[in-house]
């Protein structure tokens, strides 16, 4: 399919710099959830926390702070809470480390430039 001469182009793009550094944040981000998720679980635990909406409440603040969220499955009850790895979800986000669309009023011929950094590659999408 050729680009529109009126409309946007989509061009995709995989750097291995940035899927690295993506790579690396969601570790970390993963990492801080999973540090309150336990304090979490251990205050549920200890009786401290019983109410199911209480605790969903707190295992919102945990998981909306970052964009990890949907990398977790949680398990909420009355004096009951447990979390596991969402692992699909995981591997996609893998998956997607470093990929992006990007829109462009820019023919192929114009967006390929020869100027890109080591470790990109794309191609036109439309």
């Amino acid at each position: 399919m050729s680009p529109s001469k009126t409309g946007p182009a989509r061009w995709w793009s995989k750097c291995d710099v940035r899927a690295r550094r993506d790579t690396q944040r969601t570790a970390e981000l993963i990492a801080a959830a999973e540090t309150g998720l336990l304090a979490l679980e251990h205050r549920v635990r200890s009786g401290r926390l019983k109410d199911p909406a209480k605790i969903g409440r707190a295992a919102q603040r945990i998981l909306g702070t970052g964009r990890v969220g949907r990398l977790f499955d949680l398990e909420i009850g009355p004096g009951r809470f447990l979390y596991h790895y969402n692992e699909e979800a995981q591997a996609y986000e893998k998956l997607l480390a470093g990929r992006y669309v990007l829109t462009t009023s820019l023919t192929p011929a114009q967006a390929d430039t020869g100027m890109n950094p080591p470790g990109f590659c794309g191609g036109f999408l439309s």
